[in-house]
């Protein structure tokens, strides 16, 4: 049986979408997943539809990895928009404690089980 036409579009637009918002860019190491991310200005501008929705989802300081699963796009487009984002000056970044520090780890433990 071969696939539905639209359903074979739309996997094809998946695909080649997220490449045509990061115009092919796929490089932003320098953001770790857990790092959080805030806005720092009231106003997105004129950004671009995704860019737009990552300003928006981030009123409060967010992790990278948790921002693409509150918007929907895949972590490494994410990563790259949310690189923009703070090259023009739209979010500010918080970098997380180091995991093998043991006494946040414990505190972090400790308030989970509350």
């Amino acid at each position: 049986m071969e696939p539905d036409t639209d359903d074979a579009s739309a996997a094809e637009n998946r695909l080649i979408r997220p490449y045509m918002v990061t115009r092919g860019r796929t490089a932003a190491s320098h953001l770790s997943v857990e790092m959080l991310v805030v806005a720092k200005r009231q106003d997105a501008g004129d950004l671009a539809d995704e860019a737009r929705r990552i300003f928006n989802a981030c009123p409060k300081p967010v992790a990278i990895a948790e921002l693409a699963a509150r918007i929907d796009l895949p972590l490494g487009i994410t990563r790259v928009l949310v690189a923009d984002l703070v090259d023009s000056n739209y979010l500010k970044t918080f970098d997380t404690a180091a995991s093998d520090d043991a006494d946040i780890v414990r505190r972090i433990l400790h308030a989970l089980e509350k």
